[in-house]
């Protein structure tokens, strides 16, 4: 009896033994996945350092696939103000124009639903780029011919960079129309950043939240007013 009890245990411990091999290719994934985990926000706090954007970039495939920036610096340790969507929908039949804005605590439930939104009105207004490329730089008297090309050699690196982020940053916004458009059945869409400005301290008197007074506006190619012009206290 005690030796089948032996012998059983010996045969269970031989199962769950793992080559050296396989190992090794798990200790890799973990490594891999820790790393994948940590990244983004120290690409966010340690910009520009090199090793961890070359980092990042590499493993940005498995970051996305896993929805693993989550952009922590959002949150801590000091937030910003809250970027939103409004739009305006308009019907050409007798249906009254829709006016909402995204996210929507009271539409968006659950939770991460609203925000799945809140990322979505965040993403489109870090993609911001103005309309107007870098103008191009003129070459003074003082400047020899050789500073007066790295000038110019950095202006060619400053446009391609704003063509770059320009061009994404229409496609968004003309993809949110479109979807906005097709989901509602719509004929016509303005639409508008808004910006939810944070009560400045010390804080005098009870304040709503939601006080229009804390609310900016900008159009797609606009820029949002002085923060302080709209503050709160």
């Amino acid at each position: 009896m005690v030796d089948e009890t032996h012998q059983n245990s010996t045969n269970g411990d031989e199962h769950l033994q793992i080559s050296g091999q396989w190992r090794l290719a798990i200790s890799g994934l973990l490594i891999v996945h820790l790393a994948a985990v940590v990244l983004p926000p120290m690409a966010a706090q340690t910009r520009p350092s090199p090793p961890v954007i070359f980092a990042f970039e590499t493993l940005r495939w498995y970051i996305d696939a896993l929805y693993l920036d989550h952009g922590y610096a959002f949150f801590a340790p000091d937030p910003g103000p809250s970027n939103l969507v409004e739009y305006i929908l308009e019907f050409d039949d007798d249906r009254e124009p829709v006016i909402q804005t995204f996210p929507d605590i009271d539409r968006h439930w659950p939770r991460l639903l609203y925000h799945r939104h809140f990322m979505l009105s965040e993403h489109l207004n870090d993609a911001f780029m103005f309309p107007r490329a870098p103008s191009e730089p003129q070459r003074t008297s003082e400047q020899t011919t050789q500073q007066y090309n790295e000038i110019r050699d950095m202006w060619k690196v400053d446009v391609e960079l704003w063509e770059k982020r320009r061009k994404l940053y229409e496609m968004r916004w003309r993809a949110f129309e479109q979807h906005l458009l097709a989901k509602y059945d719509a004929d016509g869409i303005t639409m508008k950043r808004k910006r939810h400005l944070l009560p400045q301290l010390p804080i005098r008197g009870e304040i709503n939240l939601h006080d229009e007074r804390s609310y900016q506006y900008a159009g797609r190619d606009e820029l949002f007013p002085d923060p302080l012009a709209g503050v709160v206290q």
